[in-house]
């Protein structure tokens, strides 16, 4: 399928708007790829390790708790970008800035639409738009596209004005998983009532929400300036243990301000074998020999997941790191990687 794209009274012909081997930087690549290929995660950028994958339509952790006892009023958080939500749950909070970091580059595009539906629909509204069989309806998308950034409204138009309806849904399938499904609101916390949700409303035109997209081993390069609270969700599920843990390092030690934390590992079962192999690498990775780590804290929390998955009552557990500790502790690796350097 070809289209013609027209900027700065320029009109470009190609497929999805750029020219073969020329991809442009306004995502028009990923959505050719989104109705061309069903894989769930490859390559996009080989220079930045940039991916193309599917995004979360909401996030099945529960961030409200996790971050309960916190005051964030007018802090600086950077995050995953993922779903979004730890963005709205920190948005809620009074957070005065928001940067959302992540290797794949569609959770922007997915993002910000979901900013922009938030700041122009209704709750209920929000809830009936971000569906599979709504997210490519009109009557939804021009009231929400104007609030769009240039790059992303670029994606978002082409999606809406070039496809048929069956293309549209090959392309919802390539690119959000579980079909938009919510495994349970009590998750959702900006979804739990419509004074959250209208807080979060409100906040967003205070709190500035910048987007970087970065493969994990450069977060500390690409991340500028220092942070409150540095949030990598499970991202240490996906990550090479001394790669993981000595990007960390960095983080703590260029990025955390001073009384600030970094939360670096959530499990969504409470197994003590997996959150007890966590704490071992963490120790192994930092020199640590014996006994408490000092500046971390571990939490247990109800995970509120979906019952008929997991059972009653099921815990999860989230451990942060604070500034001391990065203050304290060096990485060393892990013995293989000590034999290997």
């Amino acid at each position: 399928m070809k289209s013609l794209i027209v900027k700065n009274n320029e009109a470009k012909e190609g497929i999805m708007g750029y020219e073969k081997n020329k991809p442009n930087k306004y995502f028009n690549v990923a959505l050719e790829k989104l109705f061309f290929d069903s894989t769930i995660s490859y390559p996009y950028d080989a220079d930045n390790n940039a991916t193309i994958a599917k995004v979360y339509p909401y996030s099945n952790e529960n961030i409200a708790d996790v971050y309960a006892g916190m005051d964030l009023r007018g802090k600086r958080v950077l995050t995953v970008g993922s779903s979004g939500d730890q963005l709205f749950e920190f948005v809620c909070k009074g957070c005065r800035a928001v940067v959302l970091i992540d290797a794949n580059i569609l959770s922007q595009p997915f993002i910000e639409l979901k900013i922009a539906a938030i700041k122009n629909l209704s709750m209920f509204e929000f809830m009936d738009y971000l569906t599979k069989e709504n997210i490519f309806k009109h009557r939804y998308y021009w009231k929400v596209c104007n609030d769009l950034s240039p790059k992303s409204r670029e994606f978002w138009d082409n999606a809406m004005l070039e496809y048929e309806p069956k293309i549209r849904e090959t392309i919802v399938n390539n690119m959000v998983h579980n079909n938009f499904a919510i495994n349970d609101r009590k998750f959702v916390n900006y979804l739990k009532s419509m004074t959250v949700y209208e807080t979060l409303r409100n906040n967003l035109s205070s709190c500035k929400i910048n987007f970087i997209n970065s493969a994990f081993n450069d977060f500390d390069k690409k991340s500028r300036g220092k942070y409150d609270l540095i949030v990598l969700s499970n991202i240490s599920d996906y990550i090479e243990t001394n790669n993981f843990f000595s990007t960390v390092d960095s983080l703590g030690k260029s990025r955390l301000n001073d009384g600030g934390k970094m939360q670096v590992y959530y499990a969504f079962l409470e197994i003590p074998r997996y959150t007890g192999g966590f704490v071992d690498s963490l120790k192994e990775s930092f020199g640590i020999q014996c006994g408490n780590v000092s500046g971390m804290e571990k939490k247990s929390i109800n995970a509120l997941r979906d019952r008929s998955l997991v059972g009653d009552n099921v815990k999860a557990t989230t451990i942060l790191l604070d500034k001391e500790f990065f203050d304290t502790y060096t990485f060393v690796g892990t013995k293989e990687y000590q034999l290997e350097n």
